[in-house]
């Protein structure tokens, strides 16, 4: 006799199936939203440790506290904008003009390998006129930031308002969770915020101090396009490992080239002797637990976030990935607790 497996299927089941169908189209279709919120929810949970300090420790308003920091930054942009371009789209309109003579001047091994010259002056061109366009203004970087003068307007005024209402907004959604849940959700919050925010505050300051050093190498190793490797160097921080070895490769071979085999050995070691102060002294420092990821996982969320939203998408994987970690890690412990 045969055995037949009857399958049921109850008609709840198939709403919360749909439901749940319904739910992604609409994420799909305000995806850009989404990703509007989560670069506020970075900027907030960045600047957020300032302004609440200030205000428990000096009574300092959070509104001004907030209006400060936003003054404070955009002082800097303007500072980096109007000193820093210029002279770095000079480099890189002389790297466009010069990088034909460099090819045809490296040796034969290096020319078997490129074989597209004119591509990379394509490349390097278009790179050049993109950056020179930034110097029409603070306005236009935030717009080539952004996506548009209207997206960071919206990211500007939220991230201020939740900077100001943030005890007020925090209450607001704890209130929305149900109450068996509460304790789980506002640890999950506190932990996402802190881990983003200093994440974040860390990447930065890495960034900055790793660009400043390599330019400053560049310099002193008599490397004509400083700047333009230490805004690499900047830019590649973020990856790990990869970034480091291209900016090496790319500094110690320019050393080679302008300076000759001393002047690279010299570059080298002190390229090495900057990158294990960096992983010894300034991560530990400087980041701490922030993330608390490793680097292979970091490198699968820059390349899934980058085939997903561009370079947007890349730069927020990470965040994105140490929330979803916070998630797992604080939903495992509940279990944990539950099954005891």
């Amino acid at each position: 006799m045969e055995n037949k497996l009857k399958i049921e299927i109850s008609v709840s089941t198939i709403i919360k199936f749909f439901l749940i169908l319904v739910g992604i189209i609409l994420l799909y279709f305000v995806r850009n939203v989404i990703l509007l919120l989560f670069i506020v929810l970075i900027i907030v949970a960045a600047l957020d440790p300032f302004v609440t300090r200030a205000n428990e420790l000096w009574k300092i308003p959070r509104y001004a506290t907030s209006l400060f920091l936003y003054l404070l930054l955009l002082a800097l942009l303007i500072l980096c904008v109007y000193i820093l371009i210029p002279p770095f789209v000079m480099q890189m309109n002389e790297l466009q003009n010069n990088f034909p003579s460099y090819i045809s001047a490296a040796t034969p091994y290096i020319q078997s390998l490129i074989n597209h010259v004119t591509d990379w002056q394509k490349i390097l061109t278009t790179v050049s006129q993109s950056i020179g366009s930034i110097t029409g203004g603070v306005v236009d970087v935030t717009v080539r930031i952004f996506g548009g003068i209207a997206s960071a307007v919206t990211i500007l005024i939220i991230s201020f308002y939740l900077l100001i209402e943030r005890p007020e907004a925090e209450k607001y959604i704890v209130g929305l969770i149900p109450s068996k849940n509460r304790v789980f959700g506002i640890k999950i919050f506190e932990e996402t915020s802190y881990k983003i925010g200093r994440w974040l505050r860390g990447q930065l300051s890495l960034c900055f101090i790793m660009g400043t050093l390599t330019a400053i190498i560049a310099g002193f190793a008599g490397i004509p396009y400083a700047l333009v490797l230490g805004l690499i160097a900047f830019l590649l921080e973020v990856v790990p490992v990869v970034g480091v070895f291209i900016v090496g490769v790319l500094v110690v071979s320019s050393a080679l080239y302008f300076g000759g085999w001393i002047t690279a050995l010299v570059v080298l070691a002190v390229f090495l002797g900057m990158h294990e102060l960096e992983s010894s002294v300034l991560i530990p420092k400087i980041m701490g637990k922030a993330v608390n990821l490793s680097p292979v996982t970091i490198l699968i969320a820059l390349l899934i976030g980058g085939t997903l939203a561009g370079i947007s998408g890349a730069i927020l994987s990470i965040p994105g990935v140490a929330a979803l970690a916070v998630v797992f890690q604080e939903w495992r412990k509940v279990k944990q607790i539950e099954s005891k």
